[in-house]
């Protein structure tokens, strides 16, 4: 070998070191890998590596780069360069290993199968160059335990289910909750005659719109309730705080976020069997609940806690401006809502009675039962204490087997009637007053002796008046009706009556 050296870097070693003339490693990579090739293998006391041949180093044999190492270690500049590369390599490690054994947590608990289940297969995407992995299991019919239906109102409301109970404003709705919000409470029995056979039990209930001091408590207290086993939401239940205890935020429930920790309090708390929301405007976050793709999650997370923790939800919920569709259409938001419930029920105006306290609830669905009856109520006012004074409960009535579409079409069909009675009465009232004009109570009396109800004759009279085609005018303390073409001679008459009077006034004045 030509011992003329030029530095350069070795091809082996990677460093920069005394090469011979024309080659392209050093001499000791040389003697390893090259001159070496045919020498015996040898072990490195210092590493324990393998190599054809050794180098004596401050009198030890040791492989070239142990013998670098220890050149570097001789001065402190490398040493500690070198134990700062040893920390680097150890860090490096740890994090490496601390991370492949997290993965491997996550992907043992990924793939895990829940007791019951079975595994179809899973299968790893590549979308837009991130991995997805899809699992797909199964339960097997022959290894499911068949459980019997539970009811919290038996044929009315399932437990472990949502139930929605729907209308227009002032229809009870709310009177409802409360009404069941009091009888779970108390143990009381359902007002169908229905056992409660769940005996007393806890009630979560989100007050959104009424006053809970004024209005929700009261009312309760109207319906019978036992006020311990009733714990009120309202929209400061929920208060959110970061890592270090600093609140940023109080709310409401948010049923597209809390259903985790709603199946945690209900686990904690098994006695709590019935959540009422009223109303489920506003829970849902920020989702929009006119799409199934926001709300149809958010429904499957709510029948998976309901059937995980037995939990049964009742929610009031408005109709809405599908006057003409069928009751299930008219609840409010996406289809997926209406889907998702077990049970709905419908509180309208009764078409049967003229009392505007007189409601019915009728079935809009019930899959789980093949009994749709319902039941009229009327709302009455109880004085609650000297305190409170009165307070709104519902008086249950006798059981109706009309549907929920029925009763729309027969209110429907009234509004229509009452309708053309109107026009039938603004016809009558022009008769009686035609040749001259009547006192108002004896044209309510002439045409509630023809049939017209004393309701549909005020309105008939009020649109003629709007319409200028009566007047309403006060004479001597009392209302007449009159024509257009009589209101002249009717104000002169008026002011002759009032003449008399005048003149007799006159005439004190004079003899003072």
């Amino acid at each position: 070998m030509d011992q003329s050296e030029n530095s350069k870097t070795c091809k082996y070693c990677k460093k920069n070191n005394s090469m011979g003339q024309g080659k392209d490693c050093c001499y000791p990579c040389w003697k390893d890998h090259e001159a070496g090739a045919a020498k015996p293998i040898r072990k490195c006391p210092e590493c324990g590596r393998e190599c054809t041949s050794l180098v004596k180093w401050d009198r030890k044999n040791m492989c070239a780069p142990c013998r670098d190492k220890l050149h570097e270690a001789t001065n402190p500049a490398g040493a500690k360069k070198l134990k700062l590369e040893a920390e680097r390599k150890a860090f490096r490690e740890e994090g490496e290993a601390a991370l492949k054994s997290e993965l491997a947590t996550k992907k043992e608990k990924a793939l895990a199968i829940k007791p019951g289940r079975v595994e179809l297969g899973h299968w790893v995407e590549d979308i837009e160059g991130q991995k997805f992995l899809t699992k797909i299991t199964s339960l097997n019919a022959a290894t499911v335990k068949p459980e019997p239906q539970r009811w919290l109102w038996t044929n009315k409301v399932p437990a472990g289910a949502i139930t929605w109970g729907v209308g227009k404003p002032g229809n009870a709705k709310s009177l409802w909750a409360t009404d069941m919000a009091a009888r779970v409470s108390s143990g009381q029995d359902f007002p169908d005659g229905a056992k409660n056979e769940n005996g007393a039990k806890k009630v979560l209930m989100y007050a959104g719109e009424d006053d809970i001091k004024r209005t929700v408590v009261p009312r309760l207290m109207a319906a019978g309730a036992n006020l311990a086993n009733i714990e009120l939401l309202d929209n400061q239940s929920f208060e959110v705080y970061d890592r270090e205890y600093n609140r940023i935020d109080r709310r409401e429930i948010n049923l597209s976020a809390d259903c985790k920790i709603i199946s945690q309090l209900v686990e904690d708390h098994p006695e709590i069997s019935l959540l009422i929301i009223d109303p489920t405007t506003g829970v849902y976050g920020g989702k929009n609940t006119n799409h199934d793709k926001d709300m149809r999650p958010v429904m499957n997370d709510l029948k998976d806690l309901c059937e995980a923790r037995g939990l049964t939800i009742v929610g009031i919920t408005h109709t809405n401006k599908r006057g003409d569709a069928a009751a299930i259409d008219q609840i409010q938001g996406a289809s997926s809502i209406a889907g998702a419930a077990r049970a709905a029920w419908l509180f309208t105006r009764d078409p049967e009675s003229d009392d505007e306290h007189a409601h019915t609830m009728t079935c809009i669905k019930s899959n789980l039962s093949d009994k749709h009856d319902g039941l009229r109520l009327i709302t009455k006012t109880v004085e609650v204490n000297a305190e409170l004074g009165p307070h709104p409960f519902i008086v249950w009535g006798e059981g109706t087997k009309t549907t929920a579409d029925e009763a729309n079409q027969a209110l429907k069909e009234k509004r229509e009637t009452k309708g053309g009675k109107r026009d039938a009465a603004k016809l009558g009232i022009l008769a009686i007053i035609a040749e001259k004009p009547m006192l108002s109570d004896d044209v309510y009396t002439a045409l509630e002796k023809q049939g017209f109800s004393g309701e549909t004759v005020k309105r008939a009279a009020s649109e003629l008046t709007k319409e200028f085609q009566i007047h309403r005018k006060q004479r001597g303390g009392r209302w007449y009706m009159v024509l257009a073409e009589h209101l002249y001679e009717f104000e002169q008459e008026t002011k002759a009556e009032a003449q008399p009077e005048a003149v007799m006034a006159l005439s004190a004045t004079e003899a003072l």
